[in-house]
């Protein structure tokens, strides 16, 4: 089960879905409610509401446990799945995701603060071109930020602003000792979204949690180093009794 990021769509896997369904899985990835196609309803968007909704789609989807992975937002969502409903979840792959947000320089405290203000005054596009700069920030990346920019206006504003309150307000530092499903931390070590030292906690707290950095990777590591990535999920499926592909 993949989970995309903030302003991202189920298409952010692409690279990872074309690789497993090679190697015999079955993978899954979802637009999340609020965006995609995925329309949002009812109550106020929150990441555990979510983590219940995917449950439930799984549930009618399969009686058999899943490995979920997540990307940033997607990899709160993940991780809330894992605490909520272990007994669902047969392994979890985080990458370029968090347990804390709380910025530890200046810069990234700017960034935080232009992000709310310009989504508050000059309108969601302005936001969207600002965090596709970030996200995507080389000359040959344009088509990349171009893309971005169009996910991130397709999403339900309110969803928006609603998601990146969340972002704000999540913290699962108590609950990850008590995972207890394999982990694999996935990291971009040129990642400027969520910097190496805000993923510490998911590296150090959870028990045997294995770790890899990819040289040269931002925050879209699945994007930026596809192969690396595929190469390195491969791999720690096969670890994972019952999960070894043929």
């Amino acid at each position: 089960m993949f989970i995309h990021g903030l302003g991202a769509d189920a298409s952010s896997w692409v690279f990872q879905l074309q690789a497993l369904c090679q190697a015999g899985y079955r993978p899954i990835a979802v637009d999340l409610p609020g965006f995609g196609k995925t329309p949002h309803h009812g109550a106020h968007w929150t990441i555990r509401g979510v983590a219940y909704l995917i449950r439930k789609f799984l549930q009618e989807c399969t009686d058999e446990k899943v490995i979920v992975i997540g990307h940033s937002l997607g990899g709160t969502i993940a991780q809330q799945m894992a605490i909520d409903y272990p007994e669902i979840v047969a392994g979890l792959v985080l990458v370029n995701t968090f347990s804390h947000l709380r910025p530890h320089h200046a810069s990234e405290w700017i960034y935080l603060l232009r992000r709310g203000l310009i989504t508050t005054f000059r309108g969601p596009a302005a936001q969207a071109e600002l965090v596709a700069r970030r996200v995507f920030p080389h000359s040959q990346q344009e088509w990349l930020r171009e893309e971005t920019v169009k996910r991130i206006l397709a999403a339900d504003p309110i969803v928006y602003r609603s998601a990146m309150m969340e972002l704000v307000r999540f913290d699962s530092r108590k609950q990850l000792g008590a995972l207890k499903m394999p982990v694999l931390v996935i990291r971009g070590d040129q990642d400027t979204t969520i910097r190496l030292e805000d993923q510490e906690d998911l590296i150090r707290e959870i028990p045997q949690a294995r770790n890899i950095t990819i040289p040269g990777a931002g925050h879209a590591v699945m994007v930026d180093q596809p192969a690396n990535v595929n190469q390195s999920l491969l791999e720690f499926l096969d670890t994972i009794p019952g999960w070894q592909h043929e």
